[in-house]
């Protein structure tokens, strides 16, 4: 939450956030079923008030007005890619952001990972985005690859759909206008992993986020995936 704020401070309505998880994180403490601050974070970042007034509420209001202010992400700024575990309130909360795009693993499914990021990257430049803030949730992976991370969901991407994710995003950056903002990599818990395998995908993710291909590998001794 702290530092996509701190870019909006800079960027103001010229910052994009891609969500890149399985989860929408728009609940906020009225909506959350488990009342976790995780499952919040573009909910504090939109600036999405609560209908209701107790004291969790209380600070919530606190939290939006001196941790994250003005000026809130912008609806039309904001874009999911592999959501499959959203809770009721979420959705609720999502029509409170006319123009925001939430594409699921359904959308994955039909149009391709390529599909969905073209639709994406049309969407945040019609909107006339500046920067980009691109954060990559490790349960976006299908916990067959991604083991290690608290909120594990089946039905996830596959390691090359995530790798192809970060290298077109690479791309991206590379032709296009737009600037990147910042990465967050987040949701590794090394408690629940197996050998490193989590922080493993999750550092060789970044590698492709940051221009390793195949072909062109940043370290010479791997150049297989």
């Amino acid at each position: 939450i702290g530092s996509i704020a701190g870019a909006l401070r800079k960027y103001g309505d010229g910052l994009a956030v891609l969500w890149v998880d399985a989860h929408m994180d728009l609940n906020t403490p009225d909506t959350s079923p488990s009342g976790n601050l995780h499952g919040m974070s573009l909910a504090a970042l939109s600036g999405l008030k609560p209908q209701s007034s107790s004291a969790l509420d209380e600070e919530w209001m606190f939290l939006l007005e001196e941790i994250v202010g003005e000026p809130f992400l912008s609806p039309q700024n904001i874009a999911w890619l592999c959501l499959r575990d959203v809770d009721e309130g979420e959705v609720a909360n999502s029509k409170l952001l006319p123009g925001c795009l939430p594409l699921t693993m359904q959308d994955v499914d039909q149009d391709r990972i390529v599909g969905c990021l073209q639709k994406i990257f049309d969407h945040f430049q019609k909107g006339g985005a500046k920067a980009l803030w691109v954060s990559f949730d490790v349960d976006s992976l299908d916990p067959l690859f991604a083991p290690g991370t608290g909120t594990a969901v089946r039905g996830g991407l596959t390691y090359r759909e995530g790798h192809l994710i970060a290298e077109t995003l690479h791309e991206f950056f590379e032709g296009s206008s737009v600037k990147l903002a910042g990465l967050d990599i987040v949701e590794v818990n090394p408690l629940v992993d197996r050998n490193n395998e989590t922080a493993n995908v999750a550092m060789e993710w970044a590698l492709s986020f940051f221009g390793k291909t195949i072909l062109h590998p940043m370290d010479p001794g791997r150049t297989e995936r």
